[in-house]
């Protein structure tokens, strides 16, 4: 169970740390805060 975090959200939500690599450069970032959303279809992320 992921911890849930209570300083950025009201209510506190689930928040996990993860680590995403661009595929083309292969360059990680680590410790990315990304909400849980247990209930979505998709997960997307934003690109530079």
């Amino acid at each position: 169970m992921p911890a849930y975090d209570g300083t950025r959200f009201d209510p506190p939500a689930p928040l996990v740390h993860v680590s995403v690599r661009n595929p083309a450069s292969g360059a990680v970032l680590p410790e990315v805060p990304m909400l849980l959303d247990s209930g979505a279809d998709v997960t997307l992320l934003p690109g530079p």
